[in-house]
């Protein structure tokens, strides 16, 4: 995310959950982070410019050391969501940016599936 305070609000809820977060201002910033460093699951915000929360994800998913990659797409509205409602195949998930609970709860069940290895679970705060 491009703003600092939704960054510092996502790392919060995440870090008090138990989860080491590393974070991006943009997507370049981010494809340097993942070409650097192992990561689980990608949470990137919908909102995100300067190339695009998409251009990013479809830059992962064409690249096999990347495309396995849980994302969730971090939405700050249910307008957001819903523009975002197509491109369920980029996303693992689409929980509300600045809902805590649904968040996390997409996040642990996230975990969960992949601690298990059964793929990816219907996560809290998905548009159908």
């Amino acid at each position: 995310d491009a703003s600092p305070f939704a960054r510092g609000l996502v790392r919060g809820y995440l870090e008090m959950a138990g989860h080491r977060v590393l974070e991006a201002a943009g997507p370049r910033e981010a494809w340097e982070t993942l070409d650097r460093l192992s990561v689980d699951v990608v949470a990137v915000s919908l909102a995100l410019t300067a190339g695009g929360a998409h251009a990013l994800i479809e830059k992962m998913r064409g690249q096999p050391k990347y495309a396995h990659i849980p994302v969730l797409g971090l939405a700050a509205s249910d307008e957001e969501a819903s523009r975002n409602a197509g491109a369920q195949n980029l996303f693992s998930g689409v929980p509300m940016k600045y809902d805590r609970e649904s968040m996390l709860r997409s996040v642990e069940l996230l975990a969960a599936a992949l601690e298990e290895g059964s793929g990816e679970p219907a996560l809290a705060g998905e548009r159908g």
